[in-house]
């Protein structure tokens, strides 16, 4: 289970340089994984715990509870309520430290990274370079994503839209728009683990790297386009495909009716003897102009839609690029 240790380690790590892994979830991932850390020094045994958190009965001023050994047993007693009496496991009693600056050291050379690698502000490092010269940066707390410098940090450094941020799984979406808007590739920390060893698998990232923009365009102006061709869109279509392509970078699927409305008219209601269903046939009329049949038929069915007038941008977040 090393990828569960590994996504153990970078969650108790997501302050600064020294981290602390309590023995009782240490314990479920001892074994050879573990043992290779502690003799690389990514985790450092402290002493043992010479005293217990107060027990329920007993409130802040009565202190902690002495840890003494009981007929072969360790035993934290409480001096007020015999009964509260607990036993401990071995291992609880054991803790480690974390050194974030060596784990992030050995993360970067067993998944292949050169370069230095760096602690570029609480919650945010640098790994190295993949193949090809991308940069490779990890946040290992949310704080650090919302930090308005921290995209200045990663820029300092590299150009964004040669850099992959490695995220939190539970990074919320509008706190990632920044990044993505400013061209960094963004990947999950858990699905950039690798199956086995305490690495990244950077072969995750690898096809990402590769792929090439199907969709640019510019939010200050109405140019868009899609697989090298300029497309000529009225207003309404390039709100509507704007919309629709915000929505896919950010993964929240089918844009609703009001939603769709809203990025077409604005606070406005809808004409008269005019439907969304109008709106999206000409923005799939103008995307797919001059093509022929088949591939403009393709084109057309990147504009998705369900019943009651939901609509989708058929296309994946790494397809889609904002330039400017």
């Amino acid at each position: 289970m090393s990828d569960s240790l590994l996504k153990l380690l970078l969650r108790r790590s997501e302050g600064g340089r020294v981290a602390v892994l309590w023995g009782q979830e240490a314990s479920l991932h001892f074994g050879r994984a573990f043992d290779r850390l502690l003799t690389a020094g990514v985790v450092v045994e402290r002493a043992p715990a010479t005293s217990w958190s107060t027990c329920r009965r007993c409130d802040g001023t009565c202190g902690e509870r002495e840890i003494i050994e009981l007929d072969g047993s360790l035993t934290a007693e409480c001096p007020h309520f015999p009964s509260e009496a607990m036993r401990l496991a071995p291992h609880d009693v054991r803790s480690f430290s974390i050194d974030v600056g060596a784990l992030l050291a050995e993360l970067a050379q067993a998944s292949g990274l050169g370069g230095e690698h760096e602690l570029v502000t609480d919650g945010l490092w640098l790994l190295g370079q993949a193949a090809g010269g991308r940069s490779i940066f990890l946040v290992t707390g949310a704080l650090a994503l919302a930090a308005p410098s921290s995209l200045t940090l990663i820029a300092a450094r590299a150009a964004p839209s040669t850099s992959t941020l490695l995220v939190p799984d539970i990074a919320p979406a509008p706190m990632l728009r920044p990044y993505r808007d400013a061209g960094c590739h963004l990947v999950a920390v858990e699905q950039a683990m690798a199956a086995d060893g305490i690495r990244f698998n950077v072969d995750a990232l690898a096809p990402a790297l590769a792929r090439r923009s199907r969709l640019i365009f510019n939010r200050t102006g109405p140019v868009f386009v899609l697989d090298d061709r300029t497309l000529a869109l009225t207003d309404q279509s390039a709100r509507l495909l704007a919309a629709l392509a915000d929505a896919a970078r950010q993964h929240e699927g089918f844009l609703t009716r009001d939603e769709v409305q809203t990025a077409v008219y604005g606070k406005m209601s809808l004409p008269e003897a005019r439907t969304l269903r109008d709106v999206a046939r000409d923005l799939r009329d103008q995307m797919s102009a001059g093509l022929a049949d088949a591939d403009a038929l393709a084109v057309r069915g990147l504009i998705e839609n369900r019943r009651v007038e939901r609509y989708r941008l058929a296309l994946p977040s790494h397809e889609i690029q904002i330039a400017g």
